[in-house]
């Protein structure tokens, strides 16, 4: 009997501290979303991609952070990772860059160091 009312004043508690403290449940609700959007970004990136233009280039990005870069017929391989919320880094032929990426579903956005940006088109 003692332990039943333990477990009723300590479910008591929070709920009265999850209803009397809204704060807490909106910023939880809110870490919760921010985390799936960066997750959901992180595999977004997954799959080929195309670059239009006068030049095609091809990347593409596996699950396990492996990269491969085509151009005028000639493939590199390498390795990505994320290294901020939107920075990823690719290591390609021994050569490190830092990409500030958008993502969505159909477009692939990467701008570098030096501001350039190339804009892929998912294949």
């Amino acid at each position: 009997m003692v332990a039943d009312r333990r477990r009723y004043r300590s479910t008591a508690w929070f709920a009265k501290t999850m209803i009397t403290s809204p704060v807490v449940l909106l910023s939880t609700c809110l870490l919760v979303s921010l985390a799936a959007c960066d997750a959901r970004s992180h595999q977004q990136i997954v799959g080929k991609w195309q670059a239009g233009g006068a030049i095609k280039v091809t990347a593409e990005f596996d699950r396990n952070g492996g990269a491969q870069l085509t151009i005028f017929g000639q493939t590199v391989r390498g390795r990505y990772e994320w290294v901020g919320d939107n920075v990823l880094q690719c290591r390609l032929n021994g050569i490190t860059t830092r990409y500030r990426i958008r993502v969505s579903a159909t477009e692939l956005e990467l701008t570098d160091e030096r501001n350039q940006t190339i804009v892929y088109d998912r294949r």
